[in-house]
């Protein structure tokens, strides 16, 4: 037995060094040039900077705003729910916390720091358990939204995939959205169910104490289907919104690609965000897109174009996050955070429930 166990740690060792080597700085930097490397010598990097500086003003401007409106439909579809967290921020704190939020997420993989920005900022508020109810739950109605149109997409485009494919990407897609509606039901239903495993041991109940502020929020939601359902809308008609704004922006530079295509491709090329390999996918992400694009029947160097214009797509918004960024640590005096109030409580079922 001690020769096994001994065997066991140093099997676990050998994988933890492995993973933080794959994770650690260099390796990330490396693999971050090798895949931008790959990806100029597959394009024509001259015929890609002529049609670039050929754009069109008006689909950059069309895409720029549409961008905008997308943003603010997800920012909406986060707020409808920390509303209902009895805390809520003026219009001008919200936007200045969201951007900041996005500024922070494009450097993190997946926007994970956006997320952790806007926690530790509302959750001074409302406490941390329900701050991170709120941003969940806007997750959760963002994924909802590139899982249903995708799946639109693929029973759309049914004729334009190839017949190997048959409905696999829509089996795929209608998946995707049974296990997030799934994952959803259960937080819904999670609070029910420490209440009835209240009475186990000490470490249960002393779990369950931990987690009740997240769970709690969750059942005030169930309690509340209007609330929900508006965020989970708004979560889907944002992704719609984006997915018109990479067509405006594809058009830009004389690619003619229906929203649906970016429906399809965009969640899969977001893929190329987790791998440990690359930092924040850059590199990878633009290569997977370049293919998809190309086997869709796009040159080469289009594809390049839409892929870097797709990549500074949020610019102009974590710029103005930056910024603000920038002023607020300057100025400590404009903190948002007095610009918050506390909302009467009208919403008593969102309240953690009695044990």
């Amino acid at each position: 037995m001690l020769i096994a166990s001994t065997a066991e740690a140093r099997c676990l060792r050998r994988r933890g060094l492995a993973a933080s080597l794959l994770c650690s700085t260099p390796v990330r930097a490396l693999g971050t040039a090798l895949g931008l490397l790959l990806l100029v010598r597959a394009v024509n990097v001259p015929a890609a900077a002529r049609q670039l500086a050929d754009v069109r003003p008006g689909w950059i401007a069309a895409g720029t705003a549409l961008t905008g409106v997308s943003i603010g439909l997800g920012m909406l579809s986060w707020a409808v729910l920390l509303r209902g967290s009895c805390a809520r921020l003026e219009p001008g704190a919200l936007v200045s916390l969201y951007l900041r939020a996005l500024f922070v997420g494009q450097l993190a993989p997946g926007g994970v720091g956006g997320d952790a920005v806007r926690v530790v900022e509302t959750g001074r508020l409302t406490g941390t358990g329900r701050a991170l109810a709120a941003v969940v739950g806007g997750r959760l109605a963002g994924a909802l939204g590139i899982a249903l149109w995708g799946a639109f997409a693929a029973l759309t485009m049914r004729d334009r995939l190839d017949d190997t494919l048959g409905y696999l990407p829509a089996a795929v897609a209608v998946a995707l959205t049974l296990a997030i509606l799934l994952v959803l039901a259960t937080l819904l239903c999670s609070d029910t169910l420490l209440r009835r495993l209240g009475g186990g041991g000490g470490l249960l109940r002393r779990l369950g104490a931990a987690v009740r502020p997240f769970t709690g929020t969750f059942d005030g939601y169930a309690h509340h289907p209007r609330l929900l359902l508006a965020s989970l809308g708004t979560g889907v008609a944002s992704w719609g919104v984006n997915l018109l704004a990479l067509a405006a922006l594809a058009h830009a530079v004389g690619v003619g690609t229906d929203p649906e295509v970016f429906a399809l491709v965009i969640p899969i090329s977001l893929l190329g965000t987790l791998a440990p390999f690359s930092v924040n996918g850059l590199g990878l992400r633009e290569g997977i897109l370049v293919g998809l694009l190309a086997h869709d029947g796009i040159g080469t160097t289009q594809a390049a174009s839409v892929s870097l214009l797709v990549d500074l797509q949020m610019l102009p918004f974590a710029v103005a996050g930056a910024v603000i960024w920038g002023l607020r640590r300057r100025s400590r005096t404009c903190v948002e955070i007095a610009a918050v109030e506390t909302v009467p409580t009208s919403l008593p079922a969102l309240e953690p429930a009695a044990a």
